[in-house]
């Protein structure tokens, strides 16, 4: 569904991301593109358009991909999976909206040319695979743990309580 709808995912990752960053700088999603449009009024505004090769599905559907492979041959339970994708998919989708706001701020910082490259490129990047990696140490988390036993911090703090008398 979210290679079919990607065009539309791109447009409401759009208008997230300039919900979310016109708290701090005027900004505003185009209505008919998956374009942001960042520093509006002002001599220095400019607008990022989300390509399909930066948007977070291109993300996310190797993520449903392994969670869907999960469920049948290693059965686990559906629900578990779920919330694994879920919280995974927060991340990615987190990591990507931080993306964009890093490229704009490199774009006003050092211009469109440099600017972009270096925040697209290198931070961006750097960026992605930080998320990526987090999200798939999460799913792995939640769907290695057993369910009803506490977790790591819940342990320590029974070891602790025991240790004290």
């Amino acid at each position: 569904m979210i290679l079919l709808f990607e065009y539309r995912f791109r447009h409401a990752e759009a208008v997230t991301a300039a919900a979310i960053f016109s708290l701090v700088t005027p900004t505003l999603a185009a209505t008919k593109a998956p374009i942001v449009w960042f520093s509006l009024g002002t001599p220095h505004g400019f607008g990022l358009l989300i390509t399909p090769d930066c948007s977070a599905a291109l993300l996310l559907v190797p993520l449903l991909i392994l969670g869907m492979a999960l469920v049948l041959p290693v059965r686990l339970g559906l629900r578990r999976v779920i919330g694994a994708i879920t919280s995974a998919a927060a991340v990615l989708v987190t990591g990507n909206m931080l993306r964009i706001g890093v490229i704009a701020v490199a774009v006003r910082i050092a211009g469109p040319g440099i600017g972009y490259e270096v925040g697209h490129l290198v931070i961006g990047s750097a960026i992605s695979v930080i998320f990526i990696g987090t999200s798939l140490i999460m799913m792995t988390f939640i769907l290695t743990s057993r369910p009803g036993r506490p977790t790591t911090n819940s342990r320590l703090r029974m070891i602790r309580k025991d240790s004290r008398g």
